[in-house]
C-alpha cells in the first residue's frame, strides 16, 4: 500500500502539492492502511513546518521545499524499540525539554504473532537530528491505546506540555476499561 500527501493552500491559487507522482517520497506499508496518523510543527528550528506521518509501522517526516516546490521526504523510521515491534496508532508533536524545536512523540501497541499484544502499549519520543530520526526516550504503558489518541497542551497552567492520552486495558472478565493517563 502506498501512502502519499496532498497539500493545498487556501486562498492561494493553485497552489497544489502532491508526494504521488514520485515513489521515493511516498511510504509503502505491506499489512494495515487504516490507522494512520498526522500532525504539523517546526521539528528542526528552520523557516516553515514539518509533516509527521505515522502509518502501521512507520514514521516519516516530511518537508516542503521552496528551492524545487515539492513536498520532500526528509526522513522515515520503522524501528524504535529494541524490545519490542509496534503497531504504532497516534502521533503529535509538543516541545518537552524547552528548546523550541517539539519533539515528535509515538504512541503505538506491542505487536507479536501478527497481532496487538493485551495491555502493553508504548509512547515513543523521537527528535529530527540532521534529517535522522532519533529515539530519545521510551515509556511501557500498562495499557493500549487507541488510534489518532494523542494530544499535547497547557493542561495544568505553567511549565511545560502535558501529554494527553486516552488508555484501554483489558480486564479478566473480558471486558475493557477506560481511562485518561
Amino acid at each position: 500500500i502506498r501512502f502519499f500527501l496532498n497539500a493545498y493552500k487556501r486562498g492561494v491559487r493553485d497552489w497544489w502539492k502532491t508526494t504521488f507522482y514520485d515513489k521515493t517520497q511516498c511510504v509503502f506499508e505491506a499489512e494495515d492502511f487504516e490507522f494512520t496518523d498526522i500532525a504539523i510543527g517546526d521539528l528542526d528550528a528552520k523557516p516553515g513546518n514539518e509533516i509527521a506521518l505515522v502509518t502501521a509501522r512507520g514514521l516519516s517526516i516530511y518537508r516542503y521545499d521552496r528551492a524545487d516546490e515539492n513536498l520532500e521526504l526528509i526522513g522515515s523510521r520503522a524501528s524504535f524499540l529494541d524490545e519490542a515491534i509496534l503497531h504504532l496508532r497516534a502521533v503529535g508533536l509538543a516541545d518537552l525539554d524547552g528548546d523550541r524545536v517539539r519533539e515528535i512523540l509515538v504512541l503505538g501497541n506491542e505487536w507479536k504473532d501478527g497481532a496487538e499484544v493485551e495491555n502493553k502499549g508504548w509512547l515513543v519520543i523521537v527528535k529530527v537530528d540532521g534529517g535522522q530520526l532519533r529515539v530519545v526516550r521510551s515509556a511501557a504503558i500498562d495499557a493500549n491505546v487507541s488510534p489518532q489518541s494523542l494530544r499535547t497542551g497547557d493542561v495544568v497552567p505553567g511549565g511545560g506540555p502535558e501529554v494527553v492520552i486516552p488508555i484501554y486495558r483489558a480486564m479478566p472478565s473480558g471486558g475493557r476499561s477506560i481511562a485518561v493517563a
